[in-house]
């Protein structure tokens, strides 16, 4: 659905909450924006990484990409095995 963003931080009002110190209430945002999806760094203080580079602001996301949010990783999937397209 385009305009739709999931919110990432320790805050327990994000759709992706993770509970670490060194992590953001509010770190990072991905952005549906109509032609691809985005990740947004919001300020925090230690950053985001995507395919290894520390991103300022923000990065396009493609299908596989590494996204690194203080001690946590994780692979982008726009369609997780198991689930029909």
């Amino acid at each position: 659905m385009v305009g739709t963003a999931t919110r990432i931080g320790r805050s327990p009002d994000s759709d992706i909450v993770l509970p670490d110190l060194s992590i953001s209430r509010h770190h990072a945002v991905i952005i549906d924006n109509g032609r691809t999806l985005v990740i947004v760094e919001v300020g925090s203080a230690n950053g985001v990484s995507v395919r290894g580079q520390r991103i300022s602001p923000e990065a396009e996301l493609s299908e596989g990409d590494r996204i690194e949010i203080g001690i946590y990783e994780f692979t982008f999937e726009t369609n997780p095995r198991g689930r029909p397209e």
